[in-house]
C-alpha cells in the first residue's frame, strides 16, 4: 500500500496518496506519517497546515522515521511553527545522520563546523561530511575538500582536498569548480 500511495504521489493524484496515507499513518507507519507531513506542510491536495506538519513529523520522528526527524530539526532552527531552539535542532538533526539520512549529515556537519547548537568541533564535521559525502553530497565533499585544505579538523592534505573539490566540480557545484 505504501508503494501505492509513492506512485499516487508522483503521479501528482495527490488526493489518492493523501487517502493511502491516512490509512497507513493509522497504522503508526513512520513514512506515511511523515509524507502525509510534507504534504500537509506544501500544501499538496490539501490546505497548508505547518502546525499539522508538525505534528505529523513529531509522531514519524517518535518512530525515528530520518526525514522527519529533518523536517522538524529545520522547524526548530526556522522557529516559525515553534519557538527557535538551535539547540533542539541540532539534536535532531543529528538523529537523523545517525540514520543515514544524507542531508542531515550534510547539515549536521555544517552545524558542528560553525558551532550550531552545540560546541564547534571540526574533527566531527570532517566525519560527518565525509559520511554524507559517501552517500554522493556533491557539498559535503566541497566542505570537506575545504577542510583538508586549511587542515581542519584533519591533517591537511592537498591531494585530498583536489579530489573532494574534483567530485563536487563533477557534480557541477560552482563552489567545488571554484575551488579546484
Amino acid at each position: 500500500m505504501l508503494q501505492s500511495a509513492f506512485d499516487a504521489f508522483n503521479s501528482e493524484r495527490y488526493e489518492e496518496a493523501i487517502a493511502l496515507f491516512e490509512q497507513l499513518a493509522l497504522q503508526n507507519n513512520p513514512t506515511a506519517l511523515s509524507s502525509l507531513g510534507y504534504m500537509h506542510q506544501k500544501g499538496l491536495g490539501i490546505q497548508s497546515s505547518i502546525e499539522r506538519a508538525f505534528h505529523l513529523y513529531a509522531q514519524a520522528a517518535e518512530l525515528d522515521e530520518p526525514t522527519a526527524l529533518y523536517n522538524l530539526a529545520l522547524m526548530y532552527a526556522d522557529g516559525a511553527v515553534v519557538a527557535h531552539d538551535q539547540f533542539k535542532s541540532y539534536e535532531l538533526m543529528l538523529r537523523s545522520a545517525i540514520l543515514g539520512f544524507a542531508q542531515a549529515q550534510f547539515e549536521t556537519a555544517l552545524a558542528l563546523e560553525r558551532g550550531l547548537g552545540c560546541v564547534q568541533n571540526f574533527s566531527e564535521a570532517a566525519f560527518w561530511y565525509e559520511e554524507a559525502a559517501k552517500r554522493g553530497h556533491s557539498q559535503a565533499f566541497n566542505n570537506l575538500g575545504v577542510l583538508y585544505k586549511e587542515g581542519h579538523g584533519v591533517h591537511q592534505d592537498y591531494a585530498r582536498a583536489f579530489l573532494c573539490f574534483s567530485r563536487a566540480a563533477e557534480a557541477n557545484l560552482p563552489e567545488g569548480q571554484y575551488n579546484l
